[in-house]
Formats: structure tokens, sequence, C-alpha cells
């Protein structure tokens, strides 16, 4: 037991095995002295056969429990199985034939855009909403509330897809650069040309070597100048500021992603689960990267890759299944992650001979909803307030309050009380340019690398064997600060 508690977290099965076994005080066991049935059904653990009354009596409360769980279990998967389906209804919806006039309606529906910007501008209140109010554009059953934009009806657009396909228009994503214009970073940059980059950087660590954001600037700018071992040098030197602060892991953890650094990215994002095991976000956030890791590796390591595959669907399942109080309907983004993560484990070559394990999904969520285009935003502060926004090429913005647009375009859930994610989704591409923003709306937190750092992920042909992905995390210090992120080009 002393040589594994050398390693705690890595050892913690085998330690809490040994434990209990022996009942021996480890680094995941106590000792515990427990008289009264409540404490021993409080720690689920089963009174000795020396006490058959009690022991009874624990049985009998225990399969009373176990019901009245069974029963909260179906209840939330009922809730689930609503929601899904409503997003399904969406992605079954042909948006096709309206694209025909999309500069004349998306005029009208550009106006319609705009009011809903000047109610939200007006109404102070519908930012204070509490996240438990139903979402404003949805209505029950899976249809639009009176107001949102409307599409005529239509059939299963799988059946109306003509027997040859035509060519696939090319797709541009173009990621706005990031300058977060610091005096440090100026002064990095006045010697650049003359190679002392990396000796500037040592010169002003100096001053602003205590915050965060100045060693997250100087990583982003090194890594830019593909001077990758430089920046993961200085990126690393954030784990020596605060191991403990959650939102510097995330911050860390959403970098090295970046620069498919999947081992260190996955550790850390490991300690933010143990930090943070009640927010759902921790186990989102380390389930796509284990599935990345596999995705990457599965040619050279298939064993790893099925395990990584593995833990990735049951993450994920996790969040689709929990219970969360902060973050209604994350089990719709979860599941859109789940149901590729899953269509991606079946297309692997000898997929039959792996023996992957998969999660006990009920089959009316077992749908893939390919999209062309889906775009997340997530940030590292709690009690912080992002918005994803959305110009599409007929003007419309879609925003949280403008949840479903002319042309097919679908915004999630808005998340007030922190890390988002927020999502928009567009299953059919129209040719023109889509602006992404982000909006800082506002924080009742400060975090260590200034008021929100967010990443946003840009996928085109999700769900696809062609998926392409972009990645840009960046610092917003203003409240109302409107940052433009990229574009996306269809021609």
């Amino acid at each position: 037991m002393n040589e594994l508690a050398v390693f705690p977290e890595k050892n913690k099965e085998e330690l809490v095995r040994l434990g209990r076994r022996y009942g021996l005080v480890t680094p995941g066991t106590s000792l515990l002295v427990l008289e009264t049935l409540e404490q021993f059904v409080e720690h689920n653990i089963e009174p000795p056969a020396s006490h058959p009354e009690l022991r009874n009596q624990w049985l009998a409360k225990m399969d009373e429990l176990w019901t009245a769980k069974n029963a909260k279990q179906k209840e939330k998967l009922e809730q689930v199985v609503a929601l899904w389906q409503t997003r399904v209804d969406w992605w079954n919806q042909d948006f096709s034939h309206w694209n025909e006039n999309l500069n004349e309606k998306g005029k009208e529906k550009k106006a319609e855009t705009e009011t809903a910007e000047l109610r939200e501008a007006s109404d102070v209140s519908n930012r204070t909403r509490n996240d438990e109010e139903e979402s404003p554009q949805l209505s029950e059953g899976g249809g639009m509330a009176d107001g949102a934009s409307q599409p005529a009806p239509g059939g299963d657009p799988e059946a109306k897809k003509s027997a040859q396909e035509p060519e696939k228009p090319t797709i541009d994503i173009v990621i706005q650069s990031w300058d977060p214009n610091t005096p440090y970073l100026e002064a990095i940059k006045a010697v650049e040309a003359s190679g002392n980059a990396y000796p500037e950087y040592l010169n002003q660590r100096v001053k602003y070597g205590d915050s965060p954001a100045y060693y997250l600037d100087c990583a982003n700018y090194f890594l830019s100048r593909k001077e990758k071992t430089l920046g993961l040098r200085v990126l690393s030197s954030l784990l020596e500021l605060d191991l403990e602060n959650p939102g510097l892991l995330r911050v860390i953890a959403y970098r090295l992603a970046e620069e498919s650094e999947f081992d260190w990215t996955i550790e850390i994002l490991r300690e933010v689960l143990r930090l943070r095991p009640e927010e759902p976000q921790s186990y989102r956030d380390l389930a796509l990267v284990l599935a990345s890791r596999a995705e990457a590796n599965f040619k050279t390591n298939a064993t790893q890759s099925v395990h990584d595959f593995e833990e990735s669907m049951a993450l994920l399942y996790q969040v689709v299944m929990g219970y969360w109080d902060r973050f209604a309907e994350i089990e719709i983004i979860a599941l859109m992650e789940l149901n590729r993560v899953i269509a991606v484990t079946e297309r692997l070559p000898q997929r039959e001979s792996l023996n992957i394990k998969y999660p006990a999904l009920d089959a009316r969520l077992r749908k893939l909803l390919e999209v062309d285009v889906r775009i997340l935003l997530s940030w590292d502060a709690d009690l912080t307030d992002v918005d994803l926004w959305v110009i599409e090429p007929s003007g419309e913005k879609a925003f949280y309050g403008y949840q479903r647009t002319f042309m097919g375009g679908l915004v999630s859930r808005d998340f007030t009380q922190g890390y988002g994610p927020e999502e928009y989704c567009l299953k059919k591409l129209v040719s023109g340019s889509y602006e992404i923003q982000a909006n800082y709306y506002g924080s009742r937190q400060q975090s260590l690398v200034g008021p929100a750092t967010v990443k946003a992920t840009i996928f085109t042909h999700y769900g696809r064997p062609d998926q392409q992905m972009k990645e840009l995390t960046l610092r917003l210090t203003d409240v109302k600060e409107v940052v433009t992120i990229g574009k996306i080009d269809l021609k």
C-alpha cells in the first residue's frame, strides 16, 4: 500500500481495494465508526452479519432507495428523449427550397433579427432569467414558437436526394488572428527581427511573471510563429502558478489540445474532473480529447484507442444521463457528440474484432445528426455569460434571442452562469459568408487569466468521414466586448 500511495491518483482503485480488504486507511478510504441505520445508509456500507436485524433493515432501505433511483432515472430519460426529438425534428426539416429566394426573404428575416435584438436590449430582466425557463424560440413537440422563422412543410430530406450527388462546393474557414496588444508583447515583437524574442520574454517575466495572462499571451505568440517548443515551454509555466484552479487548468488544456498535445491535455483534464465533478463540462471536455487522441492514434495503437473511445463514450453518456441543475439542455450537445463518436467507431476497420463496449444508450437517442457546420463556444469562468453570434449570408444574426433562422440555423440554449458550451448548427450551407462572433455579456466572477478566456471550435461536414475542425483560444477583457472569431465562406 505504501508503494502504491506514491502515485495515489494513478493507483486509486487498487488502494481502495486494499483498504477495504484489510481495514486500512488509504488515500481513498477512511475508517468510520457507524452505529445507526441512517449512518450505514448514508455511507452505503452493509452492516456486518453479526448484526442481523440492522442488516435486514439496511437491505430493505437500500431496496427502497434503489426503486426510487430507477424511477428518477426513467423520468430523466423521458426528458432527454423529448429534448432530443426536438433536435431531430429540426434536422429532418427541409430548408433547401427556401434558398432560391434567400436575398429577398433574407431582408425580411433580417428585420426580425433586428427586432429581436431590440427586445433583448430593452429588457434587462431577460438576462437574469432563471435557467429553468423554456427556450424562447422552441415550442412543445419540436415545432417553433410564434414569431420564429417557420420553414414550409417538407418530408425527409434524405428521400429527396437526387440519384447523383453534385460536386461538393469549396468551404473556407478563416480564423481571425488574435492579438491582445499588451505592453510585454509589444516589447517582444520589437526585437523579434534580431532573434531575441525569447530573451525578451524572460526580461518581461520579471515584471509580469505573476500574471497567468502573461504566459498565455506569450505562449500564443510563439506558437503562432511555429516555434512550438518555445510555445509549449512557456505554456507549461502556467502549471506552476495554481494547480488547484480549474479555470486556469481548462485554459491550459484548451491551448494544448489545439496543438494536438493530447497526453498532456488528458492528464490536466483528469485533474479538472477531480476538482469539479459536479460540472458536466468536466466530463465533456475530457471525453472530447480522449476521442481526438483515439482517432489520431488508431493506426499506431489500436488497443489504446479502443480504450479511449470507450472512456469517451462513457463520459459523454454520463453528461446525457446526469443531473445538472445549472446547465439545462447540455445533454443535447453531448448527445450530438456521443452519436458522432459511436459513428466513428462503427467506421473503424475490422470493427467486429475490436470488441468495443458501448454505453447503454436508449434506441430513441441513437441517431447521427450530420451537419455542414457546427460551431461551439466554451469559456473558463464560472458565473460568466458569453454569447455565440453567427451572422448568416441573409443578414440574420443567430443568437440566444433568435434561435431559429430563415435558412435553417439553430442556436442552442443560452448558458448564463458559466462555461458554455453554446452551439450553432446548420445542416445545409448556402453560398456566402458566415461571420462568427463572441459577445462578452458579463461576469460575476473574476478569472485568473482575465475576465473570460473563450475557446471557439468550428466544424465543417460534422459527423462525416471528411469532417474538418479549427480551434481558437482567446481572452475577452471588457464587458460588452464583441470579438470576431472568424468566417466561413462557401464558394
